[in-house]
């Protein structure tokens, strides 16, 4: 297993655990796992086209969760595929769905500071 698969494996992993701190109301777990999440994409931008676009690839993952995030940290990178991915996850009820809908509504707003 190389480097990145390395990085994506634990952006995954980061994100899960994220969004369980989230349900449970633990934000403190949850804000250690989004500081470990900027970490890992600071290392997947470094690794230039090859990290972004594993990264890019968790849009299609089977985990509602990984697709948001992934989406959320490459909308810059590839907005049109990033947006499509919001778009659909929008339709959850739950928190995904409003922080997709956020994502969109702050990225078309010229407000996205992730690069």
């Amino acid at each position: 297993m190389d480097k990145i698969d390395k990085l994506i494996d634990r952006f995954i992993k980061e994100t899960v655990l994220n969004y369980e701190a989230l349900e449970k109301g633990d934000y403190k777990k949850g804000n250690k796992a989004i500081k470990i999440i900027n970490k890992l994409f600071d290392e997947l931008k470094d690794a230039g086209e090859e990290g972004r676009e594993a990264l890019l690839s968790l849009t299609d993952n089977e985990r509602e969760e990984v697709r948001l995030m992934a989406s959320v940290y490459s909308l810059k990178y590839n907005s049109k595929r990033s947006l499509a991915t919001l778009k659909k996850l929008t339709k959850n009820s739950g928190i995904l769905g409003l922080e997709a809908q956020q994502a969109i509504e702050n990225y078309n707003s010229g407000n996205w500071g992730i690069e």
